[in-house]
């Protein structure tokens, strides 16, 4: 009958979700019902607030009482969408925020595009420098080639975004993965193929790792790159506003501010983490950005940020850049050095940070979300279970993000509790 066929399509997917859950492959998250304080939120099911290190608004602006007085004024004046393509109608304040956001990164004038999610920045950028642009019924390039060498703990979008790119064109795409921050094994990648001509060649990497919170090393993934003719493309998500003079990230805090050599770089960047929001930013050189806009699907057939969200982020910018901006980052630092060296001392084994990112190594999935919910729901703190595929089986951590809004207080309640779970559970 007709209308079997519902149920017995339905049937392997349940069994094999039934299996995913019971193998603990994933499991239900944590429900927040409401903010508090930023550092302290309302969990269903639980009877007070608890503790969360489970936040990216590390600068702690999105509880200001600027940014939230600043986005409720511009959605009372624009609404809360901008309803249209920027392809058919544009906006002044898109393009202000575009030009500011170039301005923060040192970039041109013209070079920056807004897109609607920190993942669709990736999704952007990628296809943009490695597939054809077609416009106009015209194809550039048509026969050259694109090599990506790309950090093996990139962020996901990035290498789904090259994954995409190559199944459409294997032919003229190759990908070479190099082991994480592995510099001597990417030199001798790029060595390899340097005297390939017709060949376009860009290094892939974040700038700050989102699971260990290692950096990686720009002045040296820069130098390869000159010595090899390629291009760096750097996801700045987790660095910018907490890096850097002014925020600018850590191409800035690493000490490239020279023109001559920001020319190599192209960058990725997100709202949700320095401005504690939603969407997402490139900045490539003038040429490609004026084609990106009139050639990518991703950017033409999607919808735009609302403009109330753009012009709150033009204040919030401010804001990251100056004496707010700047408090609040030698509080993150004083909160991040205070945390390592406690559970340093308490002998915890950590993936070797360098920011705000603090992982814990459980190893076993299904310890990892026991131990998390015994954080929860005896100890009062909301850690992240990371694990695959955002890990490697077996290697699983418990990930804690620091704010400049914790106190010395949650930070010790942190330590405190991963003691207690450490001894019930013996990791």
């Amino acid at each position: 009958m007709c209308s079997s066929y519902p149920i017995v399509f339905s049937t392997p997917y349940r069994a094999f979700a039934e299996e995913c859950r019971r193998l603990q492959v994933y499991n239900d998250p944590p429900v927040v019902m409401r903010s508090t304080l930023g550092t302290e939120v309302e969990v269903a099911g639980l009877p007070r607030p608890v503790v969360s290190f489970m936040t990216f608004d590390y600068l702690g602006l999105g509880h200001h009482t600027g940014s939230i007085a600043s986005l409720a004024r511009n959605a009372k004046e624009c609404g809360t969408g901008f309803a249209t393509s920027r392809v058919t109608i544009d906006s002044f304040f898109h393009q202000e925020l575009e030009e500011a956001l170039a301005c923060f990164k040192r970039a041109e004038t013209g070079t920056c595009v807004i897109t609607s999610t920190g993942y669709g920045a990736n999704q952007l950028i990628i296809p943009l420098l490695a597939e054809p642009i077609v416009a106009l019924g015209k194809r550039y390039p048509k026969r050259r080639k694109k090599l990506f060498f790309v950090d093996a703990q990139s962020h996901a979008s990035l290498h789904d975004a090259l994954l995409g790119a190559i199944s459409k064109y294997p032919k003229s795409i190759k990908i070479k993965k190099y082991r994480h921050l592995d510099y001597g094994m990417l030199e001798e990648m790029t060595r390899e193929v340097s005297s390939e001509g017709n060949t376009d060649r860009f290094i892939v990497s974040d700038t700050l790792f989102s699971i260990g919170g290692d950096c990686a090393d720009t002045k040296k993934l820069l130098a390869i790159a000159k010595c090899n003719n390629a291009f760096l493309i750097l996801d700045g998500a987790h660095s910018d506003g907490v890096c850097g003079h002014e925020g600018r990230g850590l191409v800035e805090e690493q000490g490239i501010i020279d023109p001559k050599d920001l020319q190599y770089i192209f960058h990725t960047g997100t709202f949700s983490k320095m401005f504690a929001g939603l969407g997402g930013f490139i900045t490539v050189s003038k040429p490609l950005a004026e084609l990106c806009r009139n050639s990518q699907w991703s950017y033409i057939f999607s919808a735009p940020l609302p403009t109330f969200l753009v012009r709150s982020y033009q204040e919030i910018l401010g804001m990251v850049m100056g004496k707010i901006g700047n408090r609040r980052r030698l509080r993150l630092k004083r909160n991040f050095q205070m945390l390592w060296k406690r559970l340093s001392e308490e002998g915890f084994q950590m993936l070797p940070s360098q920011s705000q990112i603090l992982s814990v190594v459980i190893g076993s999935e299904s310890l990892c979300l026991e131990v998390q919910q015994y954080l929860l729901r005896e100890q009062g703190i909301l850690s992240g279970a990371i694990r695959t595929p955002a890990t490697e089986r077996g290697k699983a951590v418990l990930r804690h993000t620091v704010s400049a809004l914790h106190t010395e207080e949650q930070l010790e309640t942190l330590v405190l509790g991963l003691k207690k779970a450490r001894d019930a559970y013996r990791f």
